[in-house]
């Protein structure tokens, strides 16, 4: 959570209280928020997805996070590739942005892997 826009959770309640935020934004349309698995193993490891919509310019942000125990094996990667499939196809996005922390060089490398380029310090965008 070290680069995440919200602190660390202090308490469960806090967490229940993201999950009925995250369910009415899925509801009303402003997010759409996938978990992130190891199918073998059905456990969450993460998560990815899409808020921020600009309908009016067929944009919208990326935000994910993922376990650091994970890291370094793609799983991310194969993640928001298939998010970035469902933007395209399914929502007719044209265009992600991302805000990422410039400390977060993990993130960042990533990213541009993904062929976003950077705009600014902190935002990255991909034309889709």
């Amino acid at each position: 959570m070290r680069f995440a826009s919200d602190d660390v959770f202090p308490q469960q309640d806090t967490v229940l209280e993201m999950l009925a935020s995250v369910e009415r934004r899925l509801a009303d349309g402003t997010s759409i928020e996938w978990g992130v698995t190891l199918t073998s193993q059905a456990r969450l490891i993460g998560t990815c997805g899409l808020h921020g919509f600009q309908p009016n310019i067929g944009s919208a942000e990326v935000g994910c996070m993922l376990a650091r125990k994970v890291w370094g094996n793609g799983y991310m990667k194969e993640a928001l590739t298939a998010v970035f499939q469902y933007a395209k196809q399914e929502l007719r996005l044209l265009e992600l942005r991302a805000d990422i922390d410039e400390r977060n060089v993990r993130s960042v490398h990533l990213f541009l892997a993904l062929g976003f380029r950077q705009d600014s310090k902190t935002l990255y965008t991909r034309k889709l």
